[in-house]
């Protein structure tokens, strides 16, 4: 008996090995200066060449951040377009472009998606960046920003991984396998 659970175990853990994935890197962007600059109507913030840190899934590594945003102002998140780069050292660690934004007090949470780079797959499908603005800017960061101003800024991202679905024949292959457990405690009875 004991001899079959533990090769359920085994056969179990050697066909779904992604069932035990771990959790995406966080990145963290500690200190930064964010221009904001706007001509005929269009925004432009920018990060260029800030120290950021890379932890978790076995690595850990300093990289340096690019972000844009552009906006027209009339109509900022209808509008709004970007990018994030990280490097480490000449080479791309993680690039994205800007896939949505949400805003509240002093703070976008933007979300990058189509990732490339070396460490592209171990952020999934797309990477989350919280963006606080040390500055107040208010309940709409957008709209806040003064141009000609630079921005003390800190952000965090982490990688949005998919759920891993459960295989359709999982149930299937425990029913079968409590089935037997049941004939043998039969046979042996």
């Amino acid at each position: 008996m004991r001899n079959l659970l533990a090769s359920l175990a085994l056969s179990l853990a050697a066909a779904f090995p992604a069932l035990s994935a771990g959790a995406a890197p966080i990145i963290d962007l500690p200190d930064g200066e964010a221009a904001f600059t706007v001509f005929d109507g269009t925004g432009d913030l920018t990060l260029f060449g800030a120290d950021a840190l890379v932890n978790g899934s076995g690595l850990s590594a300093a990289l340096t951040a690019d972000l844009a945003l552009v906006f027209d102002q009339a109509d900022p998140y209808g509008t709004l377009d970007g990018f994030l780069d990280l490097y480490e050292g000449a080479d791309l660690f993680l690039g994205g472009l800007l896939a949505s934004v949400s805003a509240e007090e002093d703070l976008l949470t933007l979300v990058f998606d189509m990732l490339t780079g070396s460490a592209a797959a171990l952020f999934g499908d797309a990477l989350r960046v919280e963006l606080f603005f040390n500055t107040e800017v208010g309940a709409d960061p957008l709209a806040g920003l003064e141009s000609g101003e630079v921005y003390k800024v800190v952000a965090t991202g982490e990688g949005q991984l998919a759920p891993i679905p459960l295989p359709a024949g999982l149930p299937l292959l425990l029913a079968g396998l409590g089935a037997m457990l049941v004939l043998r405690r039969r046979a042996g009875a």
